[in-house]
């Protein structure tokens, strides 16, 4: 008898073994099913996997996503630009107080043939909204019914519609799940988190409708708008450029940016390169963002511009459309040297635009150029400007600029007084920030010869901006004064018959042009331009500005 027990005990050894192994495979095979499938699918549209591995673009921590995909998700084709790398849509699509007719672009950018739009303007080119803003990305049209609930107590998310299949994940009780479909005795559920998966019925006791929501995050606490103003200009050359910009830190001493966002282009349209990354992310570390407007354009075309109301009262609502669009904290206009006859015009914009904006409180700064050959300017009527904008940026630098025939700082400290007192006389101080230079030239003096700026191999550029100062002094020798004419720190570094000459930017200077600031009791200062800094400046900035 022991024989039949022994193979009774054998024949349930192999057969518990042969289960174990058969489920161990269903398990594997389940993971991985489970696994590709969430892996490879980085886009849902009403829950419907998109598989596609041309749908989204990831571009400098940017998602993109594919513009022939949402045709279907639109009552009508897009409208391209004539280049083709813009999306022309209506203003009203966020801004509801725009007319019916006025129309604003987005920036695209081109991958394989193909055309792609930053995924944040889903809302406002389509009938699709933005749910989740992490992998897998998912995106409900407007008649997509959304339906979640929260679970009875703890239950398993299952990667089959079995109590035998693979657990994924446990779930504690009240975890919130959105119900895709239904399977027998299952729901196929996502977690908050991503998650796919089955889970029985009996888990949840009811199910709730939500309707189409926009979840865009509008990047924090905005900066407040009272207190001295520490502004710098960020400047970008194109929209590629503000997409591969660096991460925003929060820097003691800097509380907001004027940034290059928009041109005025010759057709009297605006070419746009925010990006709601950067605002989001300025916002985050408190900082308020400023879009700046330059006039891109030749003299006649802006002549034709400033001298039509409607086209003035245009591109005044597209610059508010912009604002309510991005979040912007305001405009700040820099439209450098204009002709005199455009003098009466450019005031009437200014007060067009600042009328619009000011309803909505947002900010307007006009910048406005030193006066150069020290006869008063017959660019700007400053009481004037004074009363439709919120501040006057005066941008006291380029002194000796780069075509002097005579060697000479950037903004010397007498200079940037006289340059001061002019607008002054004009302008209540509270509504002044003075403009200070993060760079300074180098100058190579030869006997008998006019002075020229210094082009050599160690130094790439015209200009030096203050954080490469101490560079160039540590390879050469030099001697050091203190200039009473500029009040500057100024070097020299003799080569043969050539005189390098240097009228520094740095510490000493930040904090005379500070003192400046106090005792006129101005709005505050603003930077040209971020990145020239030295490690120091903020700080200097910071302890030295406030009375």
């Amino acid at each position: 008898m022991k024989w039949l027990w022994r193979i009774l005990i054998a024949f349930i050894i192999v057969t518990l073994s042969f289960f174990i192994w058969i489920n161990y495979r269903r398990t594997a095979v389940q993971l991985k099913a489970h696994s590709d499938r969430y892996d490879t699918v980085v886009l849902y549209i009403d829950d419907r996997p998109i598989e596609s591995i041309t749908a989204l673009l990831n571009r400098d921590q940017h998602i993109f996503i594919d513009l022939s995909m949402l045709a279907s998700y639109r009552s009508e084709p897009f409208q391209l630009s004539e280049t083709g790398d813009r999306l022309t849509v209506a203003a009203r699509q966020f801004d509801r107080s725009s007319s019916s007719d006025l129309t604003v672009d987005i920036p695209l950018i081109k991958f394989a043939e193909r055309n792609y739009v930053d995924i944040n303007y889903l809302p406002y080119i389509s009938d699709l909204s933005l749910i989740t803003s992490r992998p897998p990305h998912r995106l409900y049209s407007k008649d997509y019914s959304i339906r979640y609930a929260y679970t009875n107590g703890s239950v398993a998310l299952r990667a089959e519609p079995s109590a035998f299949a693979v657990q994924l994940k446990a779930l504690p009780e009240m975890a919130k799940v959105y119900v895709i479909s239904e399977v027998v005795q299952y729901y196929f559920v996502r977690t908050d988190d991503g998650e796919q998966g089955y889970i029985a019925r009996s888990a949840l006791d009811e199910i709730y409708e939500m309707g189409r929501s926009v979840a865009l995050d509008d990047g924090g606490n905005r900066a407040e708008r009272y207190g001295r103003l520490q502004w710098t200009f960020d400047y970008f050359s194109d929209y590629q450029s503000v997409l591969k910009s660096a991460p925003i830190q929060k820097i003691d001493g800097l509380d907001g940016f004027v940034v290059n966002f928009f041109d005025v282009s010759d057709d009297g349209q605006i070419v746009n390169r925010c990006d709601f990354d950067y605002v989001r992310r300025a916002h985050r570390q408190g900082y308020s963002v400023q879009g700046g407007v330059a006039k891109a354009l030749g003299d006649q075309q802006l002549h034709q511009l400033l001298s039509d109301y409607r086209a003035r009262q245009k591109l005044a609502e597209q610059l508010r459309a912009y604002c309510k669009l991005y979040q912007l904290d305001g405009i700040s206009l820099n439209f450098g040297e204009l002709d005199s006859s455009d003098k009466f015009n450019y005031l009437q914009f200014v007060k067009q635009l600042y009328s619009l904006l000011n309803e909505e409180d947002i900010l307007l700064s006009v910048s406005i150029l030193p006066n150069l050959d020290d006869a008063i300017s017959h660019l700007i009527d400053y009481n004037i400007i004074a009363k439709f904008c919120d501040y006057v940026l005066l941008m006291a630098y380029e002194e000796y600029g780069a075509d002097s025939e005579v060697a000479g700082s950037v903004a010397s400290l007498a200079w940037t007084k006289r340059q001061l007192d002019t607008v002054l006389a004009n302008t209540p101080n509270a509504k002044v920030i003075l403009g200070i230079p993060t760079y300074m030239r180098v100058w190579s003096d030869v006997e008998g010869e006019r002075s020229h700026m210094l082009m050599s191999e160690d130094l790439s550029q015209k200009t030096m901006a203050m954080n490469q100062l101490m560079d160039f002094l540590s390879q050469r020798d030099y001697t050091m004064a203190r200039d009473s004419g500029s009040g500057q720190n100024y070097y020299e570094v003799a080569r043969g018959d050539v005189t390098l000459k240097v009228w520094a930017e740095d510490a000493h200077s930040v904090k005379r042009r500070l003192q400046i600031v106090k005792a006129h009791h101005l709005a505050g200062v603003i930077s040209w331009r971020k990145g020239f800094e030295s490690t120091d400046f903020w700080r200097v900035v910071r302890e030295n500005i406030d009375d």
